[in-house]
């Protein structure tokens, strides 16, 4: 169990990395020039249609043994889950917050998801020692140091006082029982947090 863990935090942090990369790059924004959906941001399009595609695959899992991703659900998928859900919230979220965001918020935010994430449950399953009161299976030690990692990840894009607020904000929220999935919840809540810190 520990290793399927270790196999999906690493994949949820390289792909997390790649697309800040791609972001950063304007590689997205030159992409997106290619698909005219013109009611969506150019940097926003290619994800998009990730998620889209991603969202099919993922219901054709459901019935049919798909043989390359079928491999891939094997080696990182949790047992009674939806194929694909991580990815799939984490793509939609990334798509929203580059969408209806400044490019440095998203960035931001999504380096959070990446770094924050990924640290707090490596960290936590496998070195916590003291449980969240208010979520018993989160462990302190692990959602501290996913706050520090994001603030880290963030500094490179916004102030140094907006990825603290974004960080703390967004990994602190994790720690509780949100009904929406915390791929999903952590970049929008880290870039809502930027965003009225612009706003004061």
């Amino acid at each position: 169990m520990k290793k399927l863990e270790v196999r999906r935090q690493l994949v949820h942090l390289s792909l997390g990395l790649v697309l800040v990369i791609l972001l950063y790059s304007g590689f997205l924004k030159y992409i997106g020039h290619f698909f005219p959906i013109y009611f969506l941001k150019s940097e926003a399009r290619p994800i998009f249609l990730i998620f889209i595609f991603g969202f099919l695959l993922s219901i054709l899992s459901r019935r049919f043994a798909l043989p390359i991703i079928k491999w891939f659900l094997a080696k990182f998928e949790r047992k009674n889950e939806e194929p694909g859900r991580g990815a799939l919230y984490g793509a939609l979220g990334s798509f929203l917050v580059i969408n209806f965001f400044s490019n440095q918020i998203a960035l931001a935010s999504i380096i959070i998801l990446a770094i924050g994430d990924s640290l707090s449950h490596l960290i936590g399953k496998n070195y916590g020692k003291i449980s969240n009161p208010l979520k018993p299976d989160k462990k302190i030690e692990g959602s501290f140091i996913g706050f520090l990692g994001g603030f880290l990840g963030a500094i490179f894009f916004v102030s140094t006082i907006e990825a603290f607020i974004a960080s703390f904000t967004a990994m602190s929220l994790e720690s509780f029982d949100l009904i929406i999935d915390d791929n999903l919840s952590i970049p929008i809540i880290a870039a809502l947090a930027i965003q009225i810190i612009h706003y004061l």
